[in-house]
Parts: structure tokens; sequence; C-alpha cells
């Protein structure tokens, strides 16, 4: 054979296979990442939202609180619920009257 029909091989072939290698595991790499990254913003997500729950139950209880405190100042107005009430806490009678206390 003469030198220019001679045929030549070159070790090209190996480092391609090894570029697809690395290509592939990089690839591999960043959509590792990219789902670890999601699964905390999901989870992010998803204590952001539980609280959100919490605080609006929290508000619901509190409105609940200031309607009835609403309505016990309208009832404070009132001369003759002011009477029940002080009779009720503090144990105030009338004169000539007689307390009796039922144990259960």
């Amino acid at each position: 054979m003469s030198e220019k029909n001679k045929v030549v091989s070159y070790p090209g072939r190996p480092r391609r296979k090894l570029k697809r290698k690395a290509l592939a595991a990089t690839i591999g790499l960043c959509v590792v990442i990219a789902a670890i990254l999601s699964l905390g913003q999901a989870y992010a997500s998803w204590e952001a939202n539980k609280e959100l729950r919490t605080l609006e139950s929290k508000l619901q209880d509190v409105k609940e609180e200031n309607e009835r405190l609403q309505e016990e100042m309208v009832l404070l107005q009132d001369m003759e619920y002011i009477e029940i009430k002080a009779r009720e806490r503090l144990g105030l009678v009338r004169p000539g009257e007689m307390i009796f206390y039922v144990v259960d």
C-alpha cells in the first residue's frame, strides 16, 4: 500500500461516547436539582397554606367573639340586664330577699 491509501484510525470514537455520557450525567443532575428545588417550593407552599387556614380559623373565632361582645354591649345599655348580671356575679339581693343555693 502506498502512503496515500493507508487508512489511519484516530482515537476519536471513545471521546464522543465520553462526551455523551458527560452530557447525559449533567442533564440528569440538572433534573434532580430541579426536582429537589420544586419539592422545596411545594413544601413551603403547603406550610404557607396550612398557616393561612390556621389564621383564617382564628379570624373566624375573633369575629364570633366580637359579635358576642357587640350584643352584650347593647344589652349593657339596659338597667334590668345590669341588675341581673350584678345579682349573678356578685350575689346581690334586694332588701327582704333571701338567696337559696341549690347544690347538684
